[in-house]
């Protein structure tokens, strides 16, 4: 079996935190602890005085990519191959990360690939290892092979925050590298803010994610962004790419609370992008 680090990125966690992270512990052998936020955070006894763990704090947030980046330094000095990637609300059910490292342990050439994946809506369960070659995958749970990501460039500091997995993804793909999704693996994940919602168009209510005019500023200028260097080589991915984009924004614009913040954080993201302002927003 593979030696497996992993990294977690915390922002202001809340107390669910220390449970999601015991869920893939005790299965790897390293796990960088990289905390964004402005102060320090207490997880569990349990985590923070694991061997296994080193937590880091400089009391700023770099955003996802340079912390990502940072990981990959730390898992090529340790002499780790892979690095499994998650986000703080992000967990795994019993006995699911045991399958995933078989299914990359068992897999036919995994040199080639950049990253291995998994899914996010629950399906049957099926015991196999059944996978698709896709175009993207999110952050969170993903496992990235440490020697491509280094050849390959590692992750784009101009994005800061969103549409960094992507971009990596789509990046390795042009290079030749493979990008691979379990569909029979699953991972628990939490996309922003989930709350029921009444549609304007059909009255019937359905969940919908939010997110702060913060981060749609990064959403829309980012999308643009990677849209300008890929869209020529992922057609298809980018009609389905500009789909999602405009959905999330029109629900933070019909449902959040902060719908001038988030009408004006799309235009200046937008603008941005225009300007070629890329990396961490300065107000």
């Amino acid at each position: 079996m593979f030696r497996l680090s992993a990294v977690v990125i915390l922002f202001h966690p809340d107390d669910t935190c220390s449970n999601n992270i015991k869920t893939y512990l005790e299965h790897i052998e390293r796990l960088y602890i990289i905390d964004n936020s402005p102060k320090k955070n207490i997880l569990s006894a349990e985590i923070m005085q694991s061997p296994k763990v080193n937590y880091f704090n400089d009391l700023e947030n770099n955003g996802i990519a340079s912390r990502l980046n940072f990981a990959l330094d730390l898992a090529v000095k340790e002499g780790y191959e892979w690095l499994l990637t998650m986000d703080q609300d992000s967990w795994f059910d019993a006995g699911m990360l045991c399958r995933y490292k078989e299914c990359i342990d068992y897999f036919l050439d995994k040199e080639s690939v950049a990253v291995f994946g998994v899914a996010h809506e629950k399906k049957t369960l099926n015991i196999g290892c059944e996978f698709s070659d896709v175009a993207n995958l999110i952050t969170s749970g993903s496992v990235v092979n440490v020697a491509v990501a280094m050849q390959a460039g590692r992750f784009d500091e101009h994005l800061f925050i969103d549409e960094v997995d992507f971009e990596y993804c789509y990046r390795a793909k042009q290079k030749g590298f493979r990008v691979v999704k379990f569909d029979s693996i699953f991972l628990n994940h939490t996309i922003g803010v989930q709350s029921n919602f009444r549609s304007l168009k059909d009255l019937k209510i359905s969940v919908r994610a939010l997110h702060s005019p913060f981060r749609t500023y990064y959403m829309v200028r980012n999308y643009f962004y990677v849209r300008e260097k890929y869209r020529g080589l992922f057609p298809e991915v980018f009609k389905k790419r500009k789909k999602d984009v405009f959905i999330s924004l029109k629900n933070n614009l019909i449902y959040g609370k902060s719908r001038m913040g988030t009408f004006l954080a799309a235009i200046k993201g937008y603008c941005d992008y225009r300007r070629c302002k890329m990396g961490k927003r300065i107000r």
